[in-house]
């Protein structure tokens, strides 16, 4: 069942002003509606959006509310993700 964006927004509103503070991109992104791509490891997640355990599937609906906004959120797991995470601390 896919509910509506506004009630999306008040669900994840926590979540995206903690998100913002973490990264002014994402802020100017998402009042601007422009695209962008957050990518930040899981732990890192879990202490700005808090869930009852830690994983990724915690997260895929924030996931997908914010892909239909146009921002990608990237979240990677050492355990799972060590080659995208050390491409993207090599840039």
């Amino acid at each position: 069942m896919k509910h509506d964006m506004k009630v999306e927004e008040r669900y994840f509103s926590e979540d995206i002003n903690s998100l913002k503070a973490y990264d002014e991109g994402f802020g100017t992104a998402y009042d601007n509606g422009g695209s962008y791509v957050l990518t930040i490891q899981l732990s890192k997640l879990n202490e700005l959006c808090p869930r009852k355990t830690l994983n990724k599937q915690m997260y895929q609906r924030l996931v997908t509310f914010l892909y239909e906004k146009g921002i990608t959120l990237r979240i990677l797991s050492r355990k799972r993700d060590k080659s995208i995470e050390e491409e993207t601390e090599g840039n």
